[in-house]
């Protein structure tokens, strides 16, 4: 799979965010993009809910692949975990086109995430109840 072209970066309106992302990630190859979102996982998440829709495709699958690589700068792997959990909700709600394609690979994650909540130190109180926010997701994917 090849990085996404321009065009298919300029199909949305580049606003700040969105150029910003395009700056952060354009013409980067996937391991490329691993690279960058282990420097900031956080940054490179939000980042993500500022793409058009190939690019998106592309860089999210990046962004599972380094989560399941399980190696993470200290201090980082909650906010990794939280972070892909809550861009794949988000664009869940506002663009679920986005994820359709991508769904089959990414839903494995994102379950485990849930279902895991505990175990990953991602506490209720911090972050919300994974299960009843994935159960709302998936429930706008159907729509």
């Amino acid at each position: 799979m090849t990085p996404p072209t321009e065009s298919e970066w300029k199909e949305i309106a580049f606003d700040i965010p969105a150029i910003f992302a395009f700056h952060e990630f354009y013409g980067k190859t996937h391991d490329e993009a691993i690279e960058a979102i282990y420097k900031n996982p956080v940054e490179r998440a939000f980042d993500l809910g500022h793409m058009a829709k190939k690019p998106f495709q592309y860089y999210m699958l990046a962004y599972q692949d380094y989560v399941l690589a399980n190696k993470f700068k200290p201090d980082n792997e909650k906010a990794s975990y939280a972070c892909f959990f809550a861009i794949f909700c988000s664009i869940a709600e506002h663009k679920p086109d986005y994820l359709q394609p991508i769904l089959s690979k990414v839903i494995k994650l994102v379950t485990y995430i849930a279902n895991n909540q505990q175990a990953l130190n991602l506490t209720d109180e911090a972050f919300g109840d994974f299960s009843g926010l994935l159960n709302i997701a998936l429930g706008n994917l159907k729509k």
